[in-house]
Parts: structure tokens; sequence; C-alpha cells
């Protein structure tokens, strides 16, 4: 473009003469002419940008979250450093280029060239339900974080789970309270990794953003084995409890009795 305009300064200010014979006004027709076919070969080659960014899944909360900008410009291979986003909570400019100067919780990463990513530390329940926007010179594309129970996932740490065990009445009673998981978990009991469906149920409330969830089991003091606890979130599986009855030293079968609600 700064070719195209250069050229026709020349041809204003008569720095690009007349052809021989040429008379004024076919010469003006002809300026113009070349003008207008000088446009339609700048404007015409090139290709528009496409601008577009993802979330990549599954999402941890309490982690690194990436959100992968797509650039796709043929023309310029993206040589294009003009990058920004935008959003967060109170939709604050957060990064510009490989800057991100009003809070250490944002960073950037450029490659691969054509990819602008934007990495969210210590990802939280603040960070979703809000918009971003990826600027890529004039072109960008803003959207919602939406939340959902199948792409995010806390998984409760150590901290989150509180665990109880008491022996009565020939009965070795174990109580599990998570009380912090997302999304709603769906839990299994093995006994050496035999599922007892039938015996596990589970107390699930959601007082706030994520779940809490509340288990008794009770193993007759006869039993012997390995004792799993595992809960899905989604497709993601985590342990929460394991025990060994090493002794066996008495004899009976293992019934779990989780309160629900």
């Amino acid at each position: 473009m700064f070719v195209m305009a250069a050229i026709c300064s020349k041809i204003e200010h008569g720095e690009i003469k007349r052809i021989d014979g040429m008379s004024s006004g076919n010469f003006s027709s002809l300026r113009f002419r070349y003008i207008y076919i000088f446009l339609l070969s700048v404007v015409g080659t090139s290709s528009p940008v496409d601008v577009e960014w993802a979330l990549n899944l599954p999402t941890f909360f309490g982690n690194v979250a990436y959100l992968q900008c797509n650039i796709s410009d043929t023309a310029s291979n993206c040589a294009n450093k003009d990058r920004r986003w935008i959003g967060g909570p109170q939709y604050d400019g957060l990064c510009y280029e490989n800057e991100c100067p009003i809070s250490k919780k944002y960073k950037v990463m450029n490659h691969p060239r054509c990819s602008y990513i934007l990495m969210i530390y210590n990802f939280s329940e603040s960070d979703v339900n809000c918009e971003y926007t990826c600027f890529y010179g004039a072109s960008k594309n803003r959207r919602n974080l939406t939340l959902d129970e199948k792409n995010f996932i806390y998984e409760p740490g150590i901290e989150d789970i509180k665990e109880e065990t008491i022996e009565k009445d020939n009965t070795f009673n174990r109580k599990i309270t998570i009380r912090k998981i997302y999304p709603k978990p769906s839990c299994v009991a093995y006994l050496n990794m035999e599922k007892k469906p039938h015996h596990l149920q589970v107390s699930i409330t959601k007082p706030g953003f994520y779940y809490t969830a509340d288990l008794q089991i009770k193993l007759p003091l006869s039993s012997c084995g390995k004792l799993d606890v595992n809960c899905y979130l989604g497709d993601h599986k985590i342990n929460i409890t394991n025990k060994n009855f090493d002794s066996c030293q008495f004899k009976g079968l293992l019934t779990l009795l989780i309160t629900t609600n």
C-alpha cells in the first residue's frame, strides 16, 4: 500500500511523465486506470486473516489453563507482532505481544508461530463465565469462556478430604468427607478389584460453586483384602481412598453403606 501511495504521488506531481504524443486527457485516463489496476493487484491478492481461540481441554481448577489463539495468516506467515489478549472477570487488557504487565496470573506464548497462547495460572471459578478476546492486528475473536461439567475439573487434594475411622459392634466404620470437588462425582467401591455397585450410595450437595460428597463405609471386622473407592469426574478417574485388611482375623462379607440424600 505504501508503494501504491508513492506511485500515485509521483503521478500527481508530474514525476512520471506523459508518453510522447499522448494527450492530457488520454494520459489522465491511463493514469487512473493504472491506479485502479494497481489497487486490484494489491487488495485482490491479500488473504483475509481468521483468528479463533479455544481452551485446551480438559482444564483443571488450580492448575494452568491454556487459551490457544490460532491465526490463519498465509500472506505474511503470521509475521505481524501486534497481538493482544483482553478479558477476564473485569474484561481488562491482559497481555500485549510478549508482555503481561498487570498481573503475574497471566503469561503468553508465541509458539508455534501462528499461535498466541494465553496461560492463566491458578485457574479458578472467577476465570470462567466471562469473555476473552484475542487480537491479531485488526482481526479479533471474542468469545465467552463458558463453564460446563464435561471439560472443567477440580480434583480434591489432601486438604479437601477428611477421613474418620471408628470400630463399633464388630464393625469397621470409615467416614469420608470430600469438601470440594467438581464436577458432580460418580463414585464406586471395589473389594479386591471386584465392583460393589449395589452397596455404594453417595450423598452429594452443592453449597456453592463446587460440590461436596459424604461417604460412610461400614465393613465387618472379618473383611479381608484391599478396599478402593474411586470417583469419576466425567471421564477422569481419581482414587479417594484405599485400605488394606491384611490380618483377616474375622470371617465375613464386606458391606458398604453410604448415606445418601
